[in-house]
Parts: structure tokens; sequence; C-alpha cells
């Protein structure tokens, strides 16, 4: 049984399809002459990290303890992590560019105001709702949007060009 949800996970929707878009992208990078060997591993190693994720979470939870009555308790909350990566990618790209301006002020206040929200809404997710765990990550889906939309908002405004360091 086991081996038959292997053969099923690895149908042409999943991880095959996910490499051969990073193959095609980087000889199309190739072609044009931005090829960088760096982020083309980086690239495959983070799409078969996250396949295996939600191939076989039971593995990868045991990489990191041998007790195995956590593994099944672990893998929602695994793979709700391993979703949040997409949020924390673009986020973090966005964020950067924010630092990148060099305005220290916004930078903090954008932080604060974003760890706030993130500490309110974890706060009553777990101590009024009393979600369980791996709803309580969801949370992290929040983090990252709030944060990616305030810089994408300060960006795009534009007063940042005007920010002398």
């Amino acid at each position: 049984m086991k081996i038959k949800s292997w053969i099923t996970a690895f149908r042409l929707r999943t991880l095959p399809l996910s490499l051969s878009g990073i193959i095609l992208g980087s000889f199309i990078a190739l072609s044009n002459g931005y090829w960088n060997w760096s982020i083309f591993i980086f690239a495959v190693f983070t799409t078969v990290l996250l396949g295996l994720i939600w191939i076989a979470p039971e593995q990868v939870i045991l990489m990191y303890t041998k007790d195995l009555s956590l593994v099944p308790l672990a893998i929602s909350t695994l793979k709700i992590i391993s979703m949040t990566i997409y949020f924390f990618c673009v986020a973090s790209i966005l964020f950067n560019g924010v630092i990148g301006t060099g305005n220290t002020k916004v930078t903090m206040a954008m932080e604060f105001i974003n760890i706030l929200i993130y500490l309110t809404i974890t706060y009553y997710m777990t101590v009024i709702l009393q979600l369980r765990l791996e709803l309580v990550w969801c949370s992290e889906f929040i983090y990252f949007s709030v944060l990616g939309i305030m810089a994408y908002w300060y960006l795009k405004k534009g007063d940042w060009k005007k920010t002398v360091v």
C-alpha cells in the first residue's frame, strides 16, 4: 500500500512537473546569458524538499525525532508550515526592497505593526478560541501577507524615492 501511495504521489502533476519547469526556465536563462548554478541548485533542492514534505511527511519528521507517537501529530503542522514558505518568499523580497530604501523608521514601524497584529491573532487563536496547533500555525499566512502588503504598498507609493540616507 505504501508503494502505491508513492507512485500516485509522483504523477505528472507534482514533483516531475515542478522540476521540468525549473529545468526549462534554467535553459531559457542560459540562452539569454543569465545562467546561475547556485539559483538552479537551490531551486531544485527546495522543490525536492517541499515535494518530500507532501509525498512522505513521515520520513521528513523522522529526521528530527525518533518518537513515533509525534509523527501523526506533526504531519498537518509540517504541511501548513511548508505552504507558508511561498508567502514568506514574496514578503521577504518585498520587505527587503523596503529595507534597501534605507528608511529604517518605516521598516521598524512595519515590523512593529505586523508583529502586533500577529501576536494579537495568535493570542486570540490559542487562548480565546483554543484552536489546535496546526490551525494556530495558519497565523503565519497572516504575518507574511500583512508584511508583504505593507511593503508592496510602501514601494508602490513611491515616497521612498525622497528618502535621504
